[in-house]
């Protein structure tokens, strides 16, 4: 059969439907509704669907926060040293922490629920019938295309700051402390023209200070650069 879609094999149109759910906004709120689950506080309306992030709540980037530092924990659990090669970003050791917790699968409900009452213009009831069907398929998404995304866009920054101050693993997220500190879309463009906008989500890092109880270098004396 065909449709706006192409070829879409015949009994496989819901789970097609399915795929294209949810939103880059509706991603990051279900990491805002897993956040407000976890501080087991009043749930808020999900973010537009095109969304700027302006008016974004703070829980959304402590949320973001706990999943960056979590899978940060979890590969070195896992012995993957990201200074070492390149990381496999569809290993589920690394989303284990949240893929196995059952709030994550209830904010995805709460969220996916909604996502349906908006763009099906459908009353809840409706709206929940369709989303215990399709629960499974979010769930997978989730970690298989959101969570490998926010590596892809977070982790860079963080093992650039860790080359630069020649940091371990084992320390990193203690020294550097690395947090959420911006969320929106830069303008792409190719050869002066805007041809389209990506998500960047930029990090702030406490800057590491070297432990005064270490002895001095053997060079330093009066010759040395600052005497």
């Amino acid at each position: 059969m065909t449709n706006s879609r192409g070829f879409v094999r015949e009994g496989l149109e819901k789970k097609i439907k399915t795929k294209e759910m949810f939103s880059p906004a509706d991603y990051f709120s279900v990491v805002l509704y897993y956040q407000l689950m976890k501080e087991d506080t009043g749930l808020m309306p999900i973010l537009s669907k095109r969304t700027d992030f302006e008016d974004a709540p703070i829980e959304l980037a402590e949320g973001l926060d706990g999943i960056i530092h979590s899978m940060m924990n979890e590969m070195e659990k896992n012995n993957i040293d990201p200074m070492q090669g390149k990381i496999d970003l569809g290993d589920v050791n690394i989303y284990s922490f949240i893929m196995h917790d059952p709030l994550l699968k209830k904010a995805i409900g709460n969220v996916a629920i909604q996502v349906v009452m908006r763009d099906d213009k459908v009353d809840r009831e409706s709206a929940i019938e369709q989303v215990k069907e399709a629960l499974p398929d979010l769930l997978g998404d989730f970690q298989e295309v959101f969570l490998p995304n926010l590596l892809h866009r977070t982790l860079p920054q963080i093992f650039d700051k860790m080359k630069m101050h020649s940091i371990e693993q084992k320390d990193a997220l203690h020294t550097l402390a690395p947090k959420v500190a911006t969320i929106g879309y830069e303008t792409i463009r190719r050869h002066g023209f805007k041809v389209g906008e990506q998500l960047e989500i930029g990090l702030h890092f406490e800057q590491p200070v070297v432990d005064s109880t270490e002895p001095a270098d053997k060079n330093d004396g009066p010759d040395s650069m600052f005497g």
